[in-house]
């Protein structure tokens, strides 16, 4: 009986009747108003809600909708003495209910419509922790080889992904959502494929494209979201990397008339997230960069930008060097890596994941490169130090 279940009515005795009676069957907590239930909800988990339409202040309709927009998982039913038609349809539309029941009801209905409530509610909750957790390893192996394989391209993506985990978090954007921030931008640049090396090599520099590779580039975002769409239920994480390049204001790709809020959140924040990481490749300090993307304000979402920008104030700036025996995972590398014959390894920036850590160690055993790496600490970002511009060091970890 781990899974909970939450009793809205104004009449106690009636919640209280139900407790005695299903006591030894499921995990009951009742409450006598939808506002009280709401603030339970904001802080613990619930699977299956069952709630009376008629109680003073908010209706039962009213807090289901809320219910649903807090904690879209949990099953709704609802309890009513006074079942007309609107009222059925009112719950169905607005509450998305699972069950509609007359008062009183017999306690083995609501028990069997709690059971099938709880099947419902595990269905969905081990559909989506299937989702979120075979495909999110899925992306990060797909991702930490690509990087490997192609640094210029896709060394970024976990400096990238880190910025717009921060900031979906400042927007308070849901828990239970977070996961589709965190994958749309370990996939934005996976479009990248159809870039020549040379193009590349010359965003790595943070350096102008030409005309025709600037049109090629243009295309990746439709090439990434083109393969995304292929993937059952990624539509959502494909429009997000369709509309990484749309400006705030409505121009730029794809072209078409979604503007300023319809633009998906998530592409908002990777557009700013995206041009300042350009910003800084092109040798820019973090704020030459921030100041640069204020006098493009019409690009980007304002919310979005002071919100980064909160993010970049609220950074630590401790600095190591480190032994590449010593490496550990969740680290950051300050300054691009390269053999000894001048081939990159890793980008600025890129996290010492253990495939990386397993790399970079039998390169340095191999006397490939230097024994030493300058990094940041696992909790801490530095962009000012990513781009040459700070002296603070520690020591080498020996």
């Amino acid at each position: 009986m781990t899974d909970r279940i939450l009793f809205v009515d104004d009449e106690i005795n009636i919640i209280q009747a139900y407790r005695r009676t299903l006591r030894n069957k499921f995990n009951i907590q009742g409450v006598s108003n939808g506002d009280d239930a709401l603030e339970l909800l904001r802080t613990g988990d619930y699977a299956v809600i069952i709630s009376d339409m008629q109680m003073p202040g908010m209706n039962g309709i009213e807090f289901l909708a809320a219910a649903k927009e807090l904690k879209p998982d949990i099953v709704r039913v609802m309890l009513t003495g006074n079942a007309d038609l609107q009222t059925a349809v009112d719950a169905v539309n607005k509450g998305d209910i699972f069950r509609f029941h007359n008062k009183p009801c017999h306690a083995d209905i609501l028990e069997k419509t709690i059971s099938d409530g709880l099947r419902q509610y595990r269905l969905v909750t081990a559909e989506k922790e299937l989702l979120e957790g075979t495909l999110t390893g899925s992306i990060q192996v797909l991702t930490e080889l690509l990087s490997l394989i192609n640094p210029e391209a896709f060394g970024r993506i976990s400096h990238i992904k880190n910025y717009v985990h921060s900031i979906a978090k400042e927007l308070e954007v849901q828990e239970s959502d977070i996961w589709k921030f965190d994958t749309v931008s370990s996939l934005a640049l996976i479009g990248c494929i159809i870039l020549p090396d040379e193009s590349t090599q010359k965003i790595s520099r943070g350096e102008k494209l030409n005309e025709e590779e600037q049109q090629i580039f243009d295309m990746h975002p439709f090439v990434g979201s083109d393969l995304i769409n292929k993937i059952p239920r990624m539509n959502e994480i494909a429009d997000g990397i369709k509309y990484q390049e749309k400006l705030f204001n409505g121009q730029g790709v794809p072209i078409d008339d979604v503007r300023g809020k319809d633009i998906p959140l998530d592409a908002r924040i990777l557009k700013v997230v995206l041009d300042f990481d350009r910003q800084l490749s092109s040798g820019k300090t973090s704020t030459e960069a921030i100041n640069v993307m204020l006098g493009q304000s019409s690009h980007y979402d304002p919310d979005v930008l002071a919100t980064f920008q909160q993010c970049l104030l609220n950074e630590n700036h401790t600095v190591e060097i480190v032994k590449v025996e010593n490496l550990t995972e969740g680290m950051f590398l300050t300054e691009d890596l390269f053999t000894r014959d001048g081939q990159l390894v890793i980008c600025k920036g890129q996290e010492t994941t253990p495939s990386v850590c397993t790399k970079l160690k039998a390169l340095c055993s191999n006397k490939a490169i230097l024994d030493s790496i300058e990094v940041l600490n696992k909790n801490s970002r530095d962009d000012e130090k990513l781009n040459g511009t700070s002296e603070e060091k520690i020591a080498v970890t020996s």
